[in-house]
């Protein structure tokens, strides 16, 4: 099978596209629960969209791009991905 997800399709959106490094890949997806992996997805696309942000995506936009829905959750989902070396504030603003 031949898998090219960046293939032109005859849009001017080809390109649209976010950067993940291979490691990220290979060496921590395998180690994260799957609501870990989608916030740390979510967070490295918002970030190459929102490279001057002085604050991180708030509760509701998370849950917007993940699907997530609990806080308790990505409170948790947080503190995961802490524990794998990234930093993320778990500052519980919801509403920032």
């Amino acid at each position: 099978m031949n898998v090219n997800p960046f293939a032109d399709q005859g849009n001017e959106d080809r390109f649209n596209y976010s950067k993940m490094s291979n490691e990220i890949i290979d060496r921590i997806m395998p180690r994260l629960t799957g609501n870990a992996w989608k916030i740390l997805s979510y967070f490295t696309r918002w970030r190459q969209l929102n490279p001057s942000a002085e604050s991180p995506p708030t509760y509701r936009e998370i849950k917007h791009g993940t699907g997530i829905l609990s806080d308790e959750t990505i409170k948790s989902c947080l503190s995961e991905l802490n524990d794998h070396g990234f930093e993320f504030s778990e500052e519980d603003n919801h509403e920032r």
